[in-house]
């Protein structure tokens, strides 16, 4: 399945004014509406609902099996319907994390709606972070060609020369797989930094961001360890689009 298809995001000229599945002249409203906390406001408020109501337009692709009945179709982007009867499906398998996010400001907006190019590239990267001291390590040809064979060569030139160093908070959650596993493990080491760097975010927010990962392994949740995880996601995230953030009420 396409991955882009099925997230809501997508890049139509500069990604402050992204605007996502719906018209927003009619759900952005006036801003005399976001302070009783029911709308939201701005140029994301549009995919700001979308997260909130229609998780399966954000659902990472392999979720879609465990989320729905067997043989149940994904719906195209362009099927509301299906959407909206997908939506419902997930929703009611939340509990808790079903209820409508309505804390515009949370910090976590940037990240809830960001389109799924620039999302896709910043879950790689968290797992690369793990990744790290292995391919810093890596310093013999044969060694450099079999990273480059996995990762290709951007993303290892990257984690070698230009990425931060990993959080000594975080340093036991690194791993140091074969070479040849590497772009096997990023998807489940990525989603269980998102996951660490979440914790202490509400619930709601937490379970709908946790859906736009794939399904992270068991971890141990420390505070000083979810301190560094959100910060290292915040620091990516300024790096590959540093006016992103501040288009949000929060940031501001």
């Amino acid at each position: 399945m396409n991955t882009a298809r099925t997230l809501t995001g997508s890049r139509t000229g500069a990604l402050a004014g992204t605007q996502v599945g719906a018209r927003t002249g009619t759900l952005a409203g006036p801003r005399a509406d976001a302070q009783t906390g029911t709308w939201p406001y701005g140029p994301h408020a549009a995919a700001m609902l979308s997260f909130n109501q229609l998780p399966s337009r954000w659902l990472h692709a392999s979720r879609w099996t465990s989320l729905l009945p067997p043989g149940w179709p994904v719906p195209a982007a362009d099927n509301g319907p299906g959407h909206r009867h997908c939506s419902a499906l997930i929703l009611r398998q939340l509990g808790a994390g079903a209820a409508p996010i309505t804390d515009w400001q949370r910090p976590e907006w940037p990240l809830a709606v960001l389109p799924a190019p620039q999302w896709a590239q910043l879950l790689r990267r968290l797992g690369l972070m793990l990744v790290q001291p292995v391919l810093r390590q890596a310093i013999r040809g044969e060694q450099l060609r079999a990273a480059a064979a996995e990762l290709g060569d951007d993303d290892l030139a990257w984690a070698r020369q230009r990425a931060p160093r990993l959080p000594s908070a975080l340093e036991e959650f690194a791993e140091l797989p074969a070479l040849t596993l590497l772009a096997a493990r990023l998807p489940q080491l990525s989603a269980g930094l998102l996951a660490q760097g979440t914790a202490a975010a509400p619930v709601a927010m937490r379970q709908r961001l946790a859906l736009r990962a794939p399904v992270p392994a068991p971890y141990r949740p420390d505070v000083g360890a979810t301190r560094a995880a959100w910060a290292l996601t915040l620091t990516l995230l300024d790096d590959l689009e540093p006016s992103w953030r501040s288009s949000f009420p929060g940031s501001r």
